[in-house]
């Protein structure tokens, strides 16, 4: 049997269907929308975490285990994001929708692909479901400027400046949430906090605002769009090319950063934190540029020092020990030039490994690049 196209699939009957099994708490009828090997991830909206789970079974017992304290409601689908449709490669192709959802705390959204099912009234079962927390009731996103009339120095002795730097000082106050590293994920905490009220300090271990992308190797540029790269309140200025250099993208932040008051330390390292669980507060020993420490006390502490590419790791090869050549990880390589004319053997095939391979043949190295399995190509339009 040829296809069904995707306008032919029950997408709206499905959704008030689960918003229905949701309200009655109907497991039956919820584990009959999903096929029997099936996967669910959560950002937020369901569980206050990330969660996943495996298998229809699963699923319909996590659902049911929130749904009395998220109370999800409004079922709809999305006007915002692309209309229903079928995707993938292979056949039978998946069919892939989008739909928003209220809960007690916000709006969120999911994605739902689904596989073709003969014996569902549907015409498929969902395969995989995503969801997502998009807002927070009560504090909905607006523009970074709210109105009013700014800072007041009719009354006071210091001006803009001087109440700047006292308030970044943090001479005479706690900061509510202390965030450590002060790259993508905390400026936008901190800015997304700044607008709530919140009180947040960024400390970051390196020298300058956009460090963490300054120091990396020489030609690198974001692999990602610019457009899937944008901060809260204050995007890239449209001149910006499509994929923004490293040195372009660490001054941005330093703008970013001063543009929006963010309270950030520099050359500040976390040395670590104990929390109270009687006075509900953390003890967070921090140590400045000059050597001085100085214990902080916020209520929340938020970790954005990266994930497991933070963390280098070379195996110990037979050999290495003895080898008389450069060997590095390679968030230690710089540039390609220093190497003009030697042999360079690249292990791996990611984005990085393609920069740097590319990099030293550019300027006369002998490149060969190592990959253990398969690599998966995925061409850039697409993607």
């Amino acid at each position: 049997m040829a296809a069904l196209e995707a306008h032919e699939y029950g997408t709206e009957q499905w959704i008030s269907d689960f918003g229905s099994a949701l309200a009655a708490k109907d497991s039956s009828k919820l584990s009959a929308l999903f096929s029997e090997e099936s996967y669910y991830r959560d950002n937020v909206a369901f569980t206050w975490d990330y969660r996943q789970a495996v298998g229809s079974q699963q699923i319909v017992e996590l659902l049911l285990s929130v749904v009395d304290d998220i109370i999800p409601s409004n079922f709809r689908l999305s006007t915002e994001w692309p209309e229903p449709g079928l995707v993938g490669y292979e056949e039978p192709l998946l069919l892939e929708f989008f739909m928003d959802f209220d809960t007690a705390a916000g709006g969120g959204t999911a994605i739902v692909r689904g596989i073709p099912d003969t014996t569902s009234p549907y015409g498929f079962r969902a395969f995989k479901l995503f969801t997502r927390l998009e807002t927070l009731r009560g504090f909905e996103p607006g523009e970074a400027y709210t109105g009013g009339r700014g800072f007041e120095a009719k009354h006071q002795k210091e001006n803009w400046l001087q109440n700047r730097e006292q308030r970044q000082s943090y001479a005479d106050r706690e900061p509510e949430v202390l965030i450590v590293g002060g790259g993508h994920s905390g400026m936008m905490a901190a800015a997304r906090l700044g607008k709530l009220g919140v009180d947040a300090l960024i400390v970051d271990k390196n020298e300058r605002v956009g460090d963490n992308w300054r120091k990396r190797y020489h030609n690198l540029a974001l692999h990602t769009p610019t457009h899937m790269a944008q901060l809260p309140y204050l995007r890239y200025p449209d001149h910006f090319p499509e994929y923004i250099s490293k040195d372009k993208l660490a001054n941005w932040f330093e703008t970013y950063a001063e543009s929006l008051d963010l309270n950030y330390w520099t050359s500040t390292e976390f040395l670590g934190a104990t929390f109270d669980d009687e006075a509900g507060t953390w003890s967070a020993t921090i140590r400045k540029a000059d050597g001085t420490e100085r214990v902080f006390h916020p209520k929340h502490m938020i970790m954005c020092t990266g994930g497991v590419g933070g963390f280098p790791k070379i195996p110990n090869l037979p050999g290495l020990d003895t080898f008389a050549g450069d060997a590095m990880h390679s968030s230690k390589f710089t540039r390609g030039e220093d190497y003009a004319g030697k042999n360079a053997i690249v292990v791996g095939v990611g984005t990085s490994a393609h920069d740097i391979a590319l990099d030293l043949y550019t300027n006369g190295a002998n490149v060969t690049m190592l990959q253990r399995n398969p690599v998966a190509i995925v061409s850039i339009d697409s993607a």
